[in-house]
């Protein structure tokens, strides 16, 4: 999710560069795509996104109510499966908003 946030709309240029001049910056060094088995964690938490509070230039974490729709929207049954859902959603939420409400230079 870091690399996402920070590189992710440079992606392209960085690749170009890279072809260019025959050496791979750090930052392509350093990218970790996600795996395909979390495809669709990654695509709930970007749909997840609208439904979190704004106010006062601060963004806010994702509601679990939101979470818990989502979740039973694409019949995530179970506790364990709700609970490991939760968890990343959670976990990736936590690396989006530090990113977003970090202090500007």
């Amino acid at each position: 999710m870091q690399w996402s946030l920070d590189w992710g709309d440079k992606a392209e240029w960085l690749e170009e560069l890279a072809a260019e001049q025959g050496i791979r910056p750090p930052a392509l060094e350093n990218r970790k795509d996600p795996a395909l088995h979390l495809a669709f964690v990654w695509s709930a938490f970007f749909a997840l996104q609208h439904d979190r509070p704004l106010g006062f230039g601060v963004v806010g974490r994702i509601p679990f109510t939101a979470i818990d729709l989502y979740a039973r929207r694409y019949d995530l049954a179970g506790s364990d499966a709700f609970e490991r859902f939760h968890l990343l959603i959670c976990s990736m939420d936590a690396v989006f908003v530090a990113w977003v409400n970090k202090p500007q230079k």
